[in-house]
């Protein structure tokens, strides 16, 4: 029972080590194979797969005398098999290092023959595994070719050890070999997959954009086609001027479309500078005052932190994302109505916080709030709503729109904070 437990113990550690190391490695770095392997990605996996087998080495299957039986080779063949020729070379060399600085003994340059064995056994059949007519198929014979390297190594160099433990030990590492050969592949697969999945779903995305961006182009162009067919018939020619003001106002939103609907495809470079968030607010706020005056909105900038906030941001973008949301708070509220810019400081973030008196948004309309030409406007694209979510992102920050109906809109712009004075 004593000989059981003192082999299984190992083997459940070796096992945990493996299968934990492949996933979390899976995590931040997908595989996707060979062919698609930057050198970056190369090196990385030459290193964690180093790691995974130096693991190995302090937690061997069997210690006999100096010699050590564990489970690094496997380590040394699948990065072989997966990850190219420089990243098994790469693997095999720290492990071997490892071998002879870590472990040492009179067999130490045997632990070395023995790595050189499965980085050459997988070299040998990389190309042939690469084509993944049977990964059993293949996997096995790679393991024959290095059993029987190995075992000639030992019948030459290494005193000879019972049949049993030679059988139990080749048997397990057959068995721990194959499995991660199977959740390598399965991981792979599952990474095509979810790759595909976010490619089809981009391209359900781009075509449901394209209709509503047809379907929003159509309507003003149908209203400009109708008033030139009007003018075009008889004497209407010569109410021309009183129809230009339309015809020049659904130009106007259709370049506005345009416009919104480029800075979502291809969005722009951003041009950092130390900007005063405050000053920044009350320009802003400054070119926006006619509209609000127009309205008879009462329009104002509050710095509530009582100090000058500096970020590190693009100013036109930040701007342009402000002069959105208060244009639409603007527009939400009644004759009369409030609209309040503050500026606070929260922890290491510069708050932006625009608020406004209007009659709300549902919980439904809040959820939609940046969808694709969703809007509660009535000539409205909700593609600024996307340009301004957009932006905020590209600058590092974060946006949130809280809502209750018959009580106003607050619309929270975060940004991290350079120095405040």
């Amino acid at each position: 029972m004593s000989t059981f437990l003192d082999l299984i113990k190992p083997l459940i550690i070796n096992y945990t080590i493996i299968i934990a190391l492949t996933y979390t490695v899976n995590m931040f770095i997908p595989f996707n194979g060979v062919d698609n392997q930057t050198l970056k990605e190369t090196i990385y996996y030459a290193f964690l797969g180093s790691f995974g087998g130096i693991l190995c080495l302090f937690f061997p299957i069997e210690v006999l005398g100096n010699t050590n039986f564990d489970f690094r080779m496997v380590f040394i063949i699948v990065v072989t098999l997966y990850s190219g020729v420089l990243s098994g070379f790469i693997t095999f060399s720290i492990i071997s290092i490892a071998r002879v600085v870590l472990v040492g003994g009179e067999f130490a340059l045997i632990g070395v023959i023995v790595n050189a064995i499965a980085l050459l056994s997988a070299l040998l059949f990389r190309k042939a595994y690469a084509k993944k007519s049977s990964v059993f198929k293949v996997g096995t014979y790679i393991y024959l070719l290095y059993t029987t390297g190995v075992l000639i190594t030992i019948y030459f160099y290494i005193p000879f050890l019972s049949v049993n433990f030679y059988i139990i030990y080749f048997t397990l590492f057959y068995l721990t070999f194959m499995m991660l050969l199977v959740i390598t592949e399965k991981t792979i697969q599952m990474n095509e997959r979810a790759s595909e999945a976010i490619y089809l779903e981009k391209l359900k995305t781009v075509g449901n954009m394209a209709a509503a961006f047809a379907h929003e182009i159509r309507n003003p162009l149908t209203t400009v086609r109708g008033f030139v067919q009007y003018l075009n018939e008889g004497e209407n020619h010569k109410n021309l001027k009183d129809h230009a003001p339309i015809i020049l106002e659904e130009l106007d939103r259709t370049n506005k479309i345009i416009t919104d609907y480029l800075s979502l495809a291809k969005p722009s470079k951003v041009s950092y500078e130390t900007l005063n968030l405050t000053d920044l607010a009350e320009n802003t706020i400054r070119l926006l005052q006619p509209i609000a005056s127009y309205k008879s909105v009462n329009l104002s900038v509050t710095n509530k932190s009582n100090q000058d906030v500096f970020i590190n941001s693009d100013k036109n973008f930040l701007q342009q994302c402000i002069i959105n949301i208060v244009k639409n708070a603007i527009e939400a509220v009644d004759e009369k109505g409030t609209v309040i810019v503050e500026i606070m400081r929260e922890n290491d973030n510069a708050i932006v916080e625009i608020k406004d008196n209007g009659e709300g948004l549902t919980k439904e309309q809040l959820k939609k709030i940046g969808l694709p030409f969703y809007t509660t406007k009535s000539k409205g694209t909700g593609l600024g709503t996307m340009v301004t979510n957009r932006l905020i992102e590209q600058l590092g920050g974060s946006i949130k729109y809280k809502s209750v109906k018959n009580n106003g809109t607050v619309v929270q712009i975060s940004l991290p904070i350079v120095i405040s004075k």
